[in-house]
């Protein structure tokens, strides 16, 4: 693989990271918004089949970033090699950052997006929970506004 075919490489896999995290976002948002609409409205075989296809979502969309941030520490790997060697890259970060480097951003990203995505779910629950305890709650009198021909002295 020539130097350009490395950078070229491993600039479409980030690119393709990108792609991935902001399908998960749009995801997410999405999910977070039907869960305050309308999570107290599904009966409980809804809301479970509603989860279930987020969490699948979700949890494809982590496992294809982590290959692809995997396939990309590879990448980085050698690119540091191929700079070690002289053959060139050496103007490009994967030439001088440490091996540690490669391996983070993917268990971190898989660790920040797993949490968001079970909080989500717990977004949803505590939805569905507190709007129908809302709801078997005695209403509330609304006080009735005053008949037109009522005269009441109106603060000053």
């Amino acid at each position: 693989m020539t130097e350009f075919e490395m950078a070229y490489l491993s600039n479409d896999m980030l690119v393709g990271v990108g792609a991935g995290a902001s399908y998960y976002f749009a995801t997410l948002t999405a999910f977070l918004v039907a869960s305050y609409l309308v999570a107290n409205k599904l009966t409980r075989a809804m809301a479970f089949i509603v989860v279930g296809l987020f969490l699948v979502s979700q949890l494809s969309t982590l496992g294809a970033m982590f290959r692809t941030l995997e396939s990309l520490a590879g990448l980085a790997r050698e690119m540091k090699a191929f700079a070690q060697a002289g053959k060139g890259l050496a103007w490009h970060r994967a030439a001088t950052a440490p091996d540690w480097a490669f391996d983070l951003p993917r268990y971190l990203m898989l660790v920040v997006f797993a949490l968001a995505t079970f909080a989500a779910v717990y977004f949803f629950f505590l939805c569905r929970r507190q709007k129908a305890a809302g709801e078997q709650s005695p209403p509330q009198v609304a006080a009735t506004p005053p008949a037109a021909g009522d005269q009441q002295s109106l603060p000053a």
